[in-house]
């Protein structure tokens, strides 16, 4: 059972079969009352995100030289679809193990949400509606025709493109790494439509991830510390 085989957990004192109920300490924020643990086969899990290589290797770093994997995998109980946790999961299988820890959730109830998260493009330029322009010349031919909104924002001006919402993720993604270091160049905020669970559940089914930091959850088993040492996932 998981629960022989954590070690210490930090504030979370030890529930029978593989149970952990949570204590809020002094000035933090309340946590899920109880919180279900597992041992799983990494086969089992379906990741709907895609990792960054160079995270991925901090990551596997990290547990290497600790000896131990601190929290858990949070997946969707029924799919077993990873909700929390790819870059922990891809560093467990790169070190060789065979099992990973995690902790079983169900939207609406442990989990309150899903987030985009905000991406932030720079432009050369003078004025926030040029600036505007010149994001959306970059962005405009790396996207799909599709419903989804995808709002930019420069000071007070707004600026709407209309996309579907994977090509617009995609977009972001590629855009990042390319975004100009000018002394004079704007910063854009840039707001895609967040995924639906429905739409994250069929991702993982579908072998179709997702690009990496698509989706925030909300929910507070992201601070749940449940130490679990390595040489027991191999």
């Amino acid at each position: 059972m998981l629960a022989e085989l954590v070690e210490a957990p930090l504030g979370f004192p030890l529930r029978p079969r593989a149970w952990l109920r949570g204590q809020p300490g002094p000035g933090s924020q309340p946590v899920v009352p109880e919180v279900r643990l597992a041992i799983l086969r990494i086969s089992e899990l379906q990741p709907h995100e895609m990792v960054e290589p160079t995270r991925l290797l901090r990551v596997a770093r990290s547990i290497a030289s600790r000896g131990a994997i601190l929290r858990p995998i949070i997946v969707e109980e029924g799919s077993l679809t990873v909700i929390d946790g790819h870059h922990r999961l891809e560093a467990l299988r790169l070190l060789g193990a065979r099992y990973a820890p995690v902790v079983l959730a169900a939207y609406g109830r442990e989990v309150e949400g899903i987030r985009a998260p905000r991406r932030i493009l720079r432009a050369p330029a003078t004025n926030a509606g040029e600036s505007l322009d010149s994001a959306a010349r970059r962005l405009e031919p790396l996207l799909d025709p599709g419903p989804s909104r995808l709002i930019l924002r420069a000071g007070s001006e707004t600026l709407e493109l209309r996309a579907s919402k994977p090509s617009a993720y995609r977009a972001l993604e590629k855009l990042a790494g390319q975004a100009p270091r000018l002394p004079r160049a704007w910063s854009i905020t840039v707001e895609p439509e967040p995924f639906t669970p429905d739409e994250v559940l069929k991702a993982a089914q579908a072998s179709a991830r997702l690009p990496p930091r698509s989706t925030y959850h909300v929910t507070p088993l992201k601070s749940l510390h449940a130490p679990v040492r390595l040489a027991h996932l191999l």
